[in-house]
């Protein structure tokens, strides 16, 4: 028993001492020493001193091997820190840096955020590719205008539903299902959900200021809660299960329509766009390219993998987009019948 007591005691220890942060090698710790000295102009044989610290607003220490804050603490008018590619996994010490407004730590180790609720001045944060376990902390952090958590294997945002300053929000590559806690970011102007789970957009539909919405690699079919976007330029739906266009009539700013690999029949909708100049349409079932005819601004049209067009199809909206790329596999095929008695047929497809 005493013997289970001490294995059990030796691995609460280890555990403690592994979550908590890891102390920083001397490389780490002289390139910290390096970097103040450069922002207050110190060499390297004179001390730093509390009034040289103040004077540190803006400090970059990417990709340094740093594992602990705690030599930051004592710069109190930080407000803008850059820790990138770093060792981090323990961000206790950040929870007294509340001067931060920008904060960027993607590519580390970090998987609790808790102490971020404490730098309420925060306005743009980088966490990309991390592992934090929810978002929650983040709820606090109110100013926030800019977030990034690509590739952070999020399965839920709950804890955002009052960032209600967020114009920008990149959560690309993680496993959401749910985004009902975006519903009230009316100032976003850039979202990107790229490659999660989701079914339904509606959440989305008062987000009418966006003008870049990334939406590829989900399971969406229905488009509606579109409608009512009128500010977009950019507009990506590429791999989805979206048939009908019929609500993105209205969205006659757009520029860029990515559309690739749906399962799309109807461009009937998109005949108004008139001031879009690039547009993807491949892998989809299209058999009628007329209604394109009338986008005299389209500069590049992609429509490779659509199989159900024929190369005259495509020679016609050439003719009529003289200035449009169009990138397209459909083939010319000529068969010559020789009639002995008349002049040889040609037929083409």
């Amino acid at each position: 028993v005493r013997s289970a007591w001490f294995v059990l005691c030796l691995f609460t220890l280890n555990l403690g001492v592994w979550s908590a942060s890891q102390p920083n090698s001397q490389d780490a710790q002289d390139a910290i020493k390096s970097a103040l000295r450069n922002v207050v102009g110190k060499p390297e044989d004179v001390d730093l001193t509390a009034s040289d610290r103040l004077r540190v607003v803006r400090l970059g220490l990417a990709g340094k091997q740093i594992s602990d804050l705690g030599p930051l603490v004592e710069l109190p008018n930080l407000k803008q820190l850059w820790l990138h590619n770093n060792r981090l996994r323990d961000l206790e010490a950040a929870s007294k840096m509340t001067n931060l407004e920008a904060l960027y730590l993607d590519h580390n180790q970090i998987t609790d955020l808790s102490p971020l609720a404490k730098c309420i001045k925060l306005r743009t944060l980088y966490l990309d590719n991390n592992r934090p376990k929810d978002v929650v902390a983040l709820g606090n952090c109110r100013s926030l205008e800019t977030l990034s958590l690509w590739h952070s294997q999020l399965q839920s945002v709950q804890g955002m539903e009052g960032l209600t300053q967020m114009k920008r929000l990149v959560l690309y590559a993680n496993r959401l299902t749910d985004i009902a806690p975006l519903a009230n970011m009316r100032r976003m102007r850039f979202l990107d959900l790229t490659q999660n789970q989701i079914v339904d957009i509606g959440p989305l539909d008062g987000l009418t200021k966006l003008e870049i919405l990334e939406l590829n690699q989900n399971k969406i079919t229905n488009v509606k809660p579109l409608a009512g976007m009128r500010d977009l330029r950019v507009l990506s739906l590429q791999h989805n299960q979206i048939t009908d266009l019929k609500p993105l009539v209205q969205l006659n700013k757009l520029k860029e329509l990515h559309l690739n690999n749906n399962q799309i029949t109807d461009l009937r909708p998109l005949a108004g766009m008139k001031e879009l100049r690039a547009l993807h349409l491949g892998g989809n079932q299209i058999t009628d390219l007329t209604p394109l005819m009338g986008l005299s601004a389209l500069r590049e049209l992609s429509i490779i993998g659509s199989t159900n067009l024929r190369f005259p199809d495509v020679a016609e909206l050439q003719k009529a987009l003289p200035r449009t790329s169009i990138q397209h596999n459909a083939t010319q095929t000529e068969i010559q019948f020789i009639n002995k008695t008349k002049e040889s047929i040609v037929v083409r497809w």
